[in-house]
């Protein structure tokens, strides 16, 4: 099924009652009122937000490369991004821990809501009854300062295609599933069982952030081998995200490495315990693989990084 759809518009004035507050609704002129997070008021147009984000959202080479990652994703995949509606209920709609993105998929308020939004901005997608459906809501950022300047806020996307990838995306927005997302839990065994595995090269953590990364083989996670993976938790979280998009077990135990990144041969009691504790994984992955069933025909509301 794959990634079906990524839409992105210009937000639209809702009646009231019409959408739940955490939408913001611009005026006729298109202006947003006061930003929730930065109590500031907003200067941008909802145009502004749309031209914005559709210098990284809406790049038809980033579309194509979406596309990739989720090939083998079991159900169909629909992405809504309504730049610059975050409205004042966004950051607390997901739950009590500031760092989470999304309503939970079982939430059927939030479900019921994002649909709304959905098809009043969005009429002409189609959406099957198992498709599972990503509502964004973005807002506004700090704009990186130079030396002597002081911080100013701009629309929420990033200065640069590079830096996109590197913090949004559909790729990323999965990856906050499990980062103290709904998800969360399904990846907590992952990152204890991928520090012990870490304690075995002398680098310990330090291994995860090497580029060529020798446990790519172990981990069939491409990040890994960037090195965009800074610790054992982000190589949990990375695991589970390519378990769930790529439908698979991304852990092949048999191929722990023989050597630790100096060259020096690991001793086989240590090697042979670093392939029990990847076998140990396999139920974890299983498990996070499997959660697509829990996504089919549901709809979360996320906001930004």
């Amino acid at each position: 099924m794959a990634l079906k759809s990524l839409n992105i518009t210009k937000a639209q004035p809702m009646e009231r009652g019409e959408g739940p507050e955490f939408y913001g609704s611009p005026d006729e002129a298109g202006m947003f009122p006061p930003d929730p997070i930065y109590k500031a008021s907003n200067p941008f147009t909802a145009e502004e937000f749309y031209s914005s984000a559709q210098r990284t959202w809406g790049r038809e080479s980033y579309k194509k490369y979406a596309a990739r990652q989720f090939e083998r994703f079991p159900v169909g995949l629909n992405v809504f991004l309504i730049p610059g509606a975050a409205g004042k209920d966004v950051y607390e709609l997901v739950g009590h821990d500031h760092t989470g993105r999304f309503t939970v998929p079982d939430d059927p308020v939030a479900d019921a809501a994002g649909r709304r939004i959905i098809a009043k901005h969005f009429p002409e997608v189609s959406i099957d009854g198992s498709d599972f459906n990503i509502l964004l809501l973005t807002g506004l950022r700090h704009k990186r300062a130079l030396q002597g300047e002081e911080h100013s806020l701009v629309p929420y996307t990033s200065d640069t295609p590079k830096e996109f990838l590197e913090g949004e995306g559909v790729y990323n927005t999965f990856h906050a599933l499990f980062d103290n997302g709904p998800f969360d839990d399904y990846a907590v065994s992952l990152r204890y069982l991928a520090d012990e595995i870490a304690s075995i090269f002398a680098l310990g953590e330090g291994i995860y952030s090497i580029r060529n990364n020798p446990l790519y083989g172990l981990y069939r996670v491409k990040t890994l081998l960037r090195g965009d993976v800074t610790g054992s938790v982000e190589m949990g979280n990375e695991l589970a995200v390519v378990a769930l998009i790529r439908d698979t077990v991304p852990v092949r135990p048999e191929e722990f490495p023989t050597h630790d990144t100096d060259g020096a041969e690991i001793p086989e009691k240590d090697r042979q315990r670093g392939i029990e504790l990847a076998r140990e994984m396999i139920p974890h992955l299983e498990a996070a693989r499997d959660l697509y069933r829990n996504l089919a025909g549901r709809t979360i509301i996320g906001k930004p990084v």
